[in-house]
């Protein structure tokens, strides 16, 4: 696998996929798996942008922490905690207005760099964000906290700057 670029193609019906179900299957299978490598920690972090890509709010709550923190741009500055925030963008993207999901988006994740941390039971991942819409692509740069607990890997922390 090519860490230095990985693509997957985002549309208002799925993931790249055959079927939602399938991608959501995966992403159970790799939350519950104790031990990881580096492909698979990247896997984890392209199904969460899958999952956010497509607006599916059920699984990003499996892969996040209830008390996950964050900044990012749409914070202005403050540090966020919980998934209430979040929840309001999963919403306003089914709605009918400019912010729902009308066009076939493609995120690439570009140059992830992974540290391992408290023997390989949380782990940072670290990368350039390009999303695609249209002719206009918008990049950010990310650094995502994980760890595994409880049976599953959560997503604990992370913070979006723009690119």
């Amino acid at each position: 696998m090519n860490l230095q670029a990985l693509s997957v193609l985002s549309a208002e019906t799925g993931l790249e996929f055959a079927m939602p179900s399938q991608a959501a299957a995966r992403v159970k299978e790799l939350a519950a798996k104790a031990k990881l490598e580096d492909d698979d920690m990247i896997a984890m972090n392209k199904a969460l942008l899958d999952v956010i890509m497509t607006g599916d709010f059920d699984t990003y709550k499996l892969l996040c922490d209830e008390n996950l923190t964050c900044f990012e741009p749409e914070a202005k500055g403050h540090l966020v905690t919980g998934l209430d925030f979040h929840k309001y963008y999963f919403d306003l993207m089914k709605g009918d207005g400019p912010s729902a999901k009308q066009d076939v988006r493609n995120t690439s994740i570009v140059a992830p760099v992974i540290k391992w941390m408290c023997n390989n039971t949380a782990a940072t991942v670290c990368f350039k964000r390009l999303v695609q819409v249209g002719v206009n692509t918008v990049a950010t740069e990310e650094t995502r906290v994980w760890e595994f607990c409880g049976g599953s890997w959560k997503l604990r922390h992370f913070h979006r700057s723009h690119g």
